[in-house]
């Protein structure tokens, strides 16, 4: 893994690629402030489509055994020179939630944890959103069997076809989940006013100011 300036591992801009260090390859990076983690500002996928811009980053907070904890830092990525739509009164966090267009989000776990207690999790977050049994199931397949400091896992939620896009090192292939209900619900975990992320929508103003 990379590692940031606190030997904690960062994001590699390239899904499903070797894990390399950073001096292979020069690439801009980006600090979520929470929790220290560094994200690429620029994001290809294994499937070579065009480049995504990195718009913002946050951090899941979680409450285990009683403690508060930082589950999961987030880079959240769109197309390149995509401008988020805001409207008078709204916020940008507002706008992706409402954009149609697609929206990768990289997550890179901060703590360890066993399957069984990641799959918990999203179970018990995605039911509260509404997502049918059978599209959860779907998702679970495809979480990795263990998760340590530094495990990445890449969303990419496609709205206007009803996909969700899975991409992790241990799935030999990007799995496909069909349904339009893991996609809305993950837009309102993520973007919605019952959003479970904090320091989204600071970071979203302050890349808007380096990207526009």
């Amino acid at each position: 893994h990379w590692l940031n300036k606190e030997g904690h591992p960062r994001f590699h801009p390239r899904l499903g690629a070797c894990f390399i260090m950073a001096e292979t390859r020069s690439v801009d990076l980006v600090e979520e402030p929470l929790s220290g983690m560094l994200f690429p500002a620029e994001l290809q996928g294994q499937d070579d489509s065009a480049p995504k811009d990195l718009v913002g980053t946050a951090v899941r907070k979680k409450r285990i055994m009683g403690l508060s904890l930082q589950v999961y830092a987030v880079g959240v990525y769109v197309p390149q020179s995509l401008a988020l739509p805001v409207q008078e009164g709204s916020s940008l966090t507002e706008a992706l939630f409402t954009s149609p267009e697609e929206k990768t989000l990289c997550l890179t776990f901060l703590q360890s944890l066993t399957r069984s207690m990641i799959v918990s999790s999203f179970k018990e977050t995605l039911g509260q959103f509404g997502v049918s049994a059978d599209s959860i199931s779907a998702f679970a397949d495809c979480l990795p069997p263990s998760v340590s400091r530094g495990t990445q896992v890449c969303l990419s939620l496609r709205p206007r076809l009803g996909k969700l896009i899975v991409e992790g090192k241990w799935l030999a292939d990007a799995s496909v989940i069909e349904g339009s209900d893991m996609n809305r619900a993950l837009h309102e975990m993520f973007f919605g006013p019952r959003s479970i992320l904090t320091g989204l929508e600071e970071a979203l103003q302050t890349r808007q100011e380096a990207l526009f």
